[in-house]
């Protein structure tokens, strides 16, 4: 491990250990600490980011190592764009240790050190397309984050438990707006990243479909949103809807991550 990812991971856990004792003690001083740690953090993996494409070329999206390393980056892009519109404690209590353990695994996980020859045809492309599925990966996340604290809400309010932690969660209305926000984001980088990705595989190959697991999973994923998406805006699909959606979206997505670990040639995510 690098100093430089050292020093990306303590920021991390420096804001993770206090978005959690923040939930327990109600510090906002605290709070404030450990979004500007997480911040700092953040600065300096953007910075790695940067380093990684200058030096390769594309963006540094191959790999164990590369892919959790922004996923995590990208978590911590969502929260600081959501905390800038709805202020609120709790999501950072789930986002913040989320990011940390993407960005351990990405410290620990070797390196490939050969990258596979489809990405010297057309990196800009690869870059393109890996780079908006992780970004969309992320929306979703935080779209399950927001209905995990939906839910929460609701059951708190139904069990008329209005202990101290209930005052520290967002309102049923703030999760619901983050997750439909949060579902648009990531339903379109998702419908870009597929059609990069078929693009990419035209170019390379000449066809746009190898039925690969990972090919299928994603499509699946797509229309799962897009049915979220298409019952939001006609049905009115709303608060404890919307949140199972999410939830159950979510577990796709996760599958698409698992399917992507141990898949071969140049969805490969290998080793570990």
């Amino acid at each position: 491990m690098t100093l430089f990812k050292s020093l990306i991971l303590a920021c991390y856990a420096v804001a993770t250990i206090g978005s959690i004792v923040t939930i327990v003690t109600k510090r906002r001083g605290l709070f404030s600490a450990s979004v500007a740690a997480m911040l700092t953090g953040f600065v300096l993996h953007s910075a790695s980011i940067a380093i990684s494409i200058v030096q390769d070329g594309h963006l540094p999206l191959y790999g164990a190592q590369e892919v959790c390393s922004f996923l995590g980056w990208s978590l911590v892009v969502y929260f600081l764009i959501v905390q800038f519109r709805f202020p609120t404690q709790a999501l950072a209590a789930l986002v913040f240790p989320t990011a940390t353990m993407l960005t351990l695994i990405a410290a620990i996980a070797p390196p490939i050190e050969v990258l596979p020859s489809s990405l010297a045809d057309d990196p800009v492309l690869f870059s393109f397309h890996a780079g908006l599925m992780l970004l969309a990966y992320g929306a979703f996340f935080t779209m399950f984050m927001a209905a995990v604290l939906y839910i929460t809400q609701e059951r708190e309010i139904k069990g008329k438990r209005f202990g101290a932690f209930f005052h520290r969660l967002p309102s049923l209305e703030t999760c619901d707006s983050i997750g439909f926000r949060s579902l648009a984001t990531g339903f379109i980088l998702l419908t870009a990243g597929i059609a990069f990705g078929m693009l990419w595989q035209y170019r390379r190959a000449g066809y746009l479909w190898t039925n690969a697991p990972i090919e299928v999973v994603a499509v699946c994923t797509w229309l799962v949103y897009f049915f979220l998406v298409h019952h939001r805006l006609t049905s009115g699909w709303r608060g404890r809807r919307a949140a199972v959606g999410a939830i159950v979206g979510f577990c796709l997505v996760v599958v698409s991550l698992t399917v992507l670990r141990f898949s071969t040639g140049f969805h490969s995510v290998s080793p570990w």
